[in-house]
């Protein structure tokens, strides 16, 4: 019972990291609202709004969610398989999402409202590409157990990309600017993690060969059968109002629509992303040991159903 106790509180150090990590990151994001509200009107934040909906759609199947399972392996050099099966199914998809988008982006953002990301559109893979990557690599920093470097990734992440949505309105890049700074946060973040693991990546090059990828492929199968249509869904749910809004309206109602959503949502969303992290990480570690995996689960629950029952009522 003490391990149990040990690794509840493992999920929960790691949580609190990590939500202080993204906290801090929230908290630059809004310090700079102000100035990005004076820089660019509705109608931007509505591009913006659309274009990261769409986004969000395509990046959870970028990966084949094959990606979830990196934290499973128990030998580095199996995970590592994964990794670049993940990488190139990355880089197909990103292709045909461009291929695709080539022919319907004119139509569609016409039927939402949102011109002007026309001409744009061909940076919506490359932002699905870029969040793909990162989520990736977090998962490796969350399967060696690094929440402190995705922590301060995600604080650096911030900085950069406000920084960088304040100059380019500055410079007059309306509504570019936003764009450009959502998909450099995720660009620099990536790169960071990437520099990070770079030589264990080396190290570990030849452990990688086709027959691995494909025995990795088959083995790892039920993740593209069944989480890729679950997240699907899910992220079309999550989206669907903000397109809505937009298609129903216009590109500034759905702006404030789009502002009004991420401040309501940022509580969940900083507790929730932090937990299921911690939680998945730990429990990967646990893998091989269901009781005590059950009992590391139940602690955890009974801890938060604390923690939430004085903030429900």
């Amino acid at each position: 019972m003490n391990q149990t106790r040990a690794s509840a509180s493992v999920v929960f150090r790691a949580m609190y990291t990590l939500t202080a990590g993204s906290g801090a990151g929230r908290v630059l994001g809004l310090l700079s609202m102000p100035i990005l509200t004076r820089i660019y009107g509705p109608e931007a934040f509505g591009a913006l709004g659309v274009f990261v909906a769409l986004t969000m759609q395509l990046a959870p199947a970028m990966s084949l969610r094959y990606a979830l399972a990196l934290p499973l392996p128990r030998r580095d050099g199996s995970a590592l398989n994964i990794l670049i099966l993940s990488l190139g199914s990355i880089a197909l998809l990103t292709t045909a999402s461009f291929l695709t988008l080539s022919f319907i982006a004119k139509p569609l953002l016409v039927w939402l409202r949102a011109e002007t990301v026309l001409a744009f559109w061909w940076l919506i893979p490359v932002a699905g590409a870029s969040i793909a990557l990162f989520e990736l690599l977090t998962l490796w920093a969350t399967r060696v157990r690094l929440y402190g470097a995705i922590a301060r990734t995600q604080v650096l992440q911030s900085a950069f990309g406000e920084a960088t949505k304040i100059l380019l309105g500055l410079a007059g890049l309306l509504p570019l600017g936003l764009i450009l700074g959502q998909i450099a946060s995720q660009i620099v973040g990536s790169i960071v993690l990437l520099f990070r693991f770079q030589a264990v990546f080396r190290s570990m090059r030849r452990q990688i060969s086709r027959r691995r990828l494909i025995i990795t492929a088959h083995r790892y199968r039920d993740f593209p059968k069944f989480r890729l249509p679950s997240q699907l869904l899910l992220g079309f749910s999550a989206q669907a109002p903000l397109l809505f809004v937009s298609a129903l309206y216009d590109a500034g109602t759905a702006g404030q629509f789009a502002l009004a959503m991420t401040a309501i949502g940022l509580p969940m969303t900083l507790v929730g992303r932090a937990m299921g992290q911690a939680y998945y990480g730990e429990a990967a570690a646990l893998r091989r040991d269901m009781k005590e995996l059950w009992r590391m689960s139940l602690s955890v629950h009974m801890r938060l159903l604390i923690f939430a029952i004085p903030t429900a009522a």
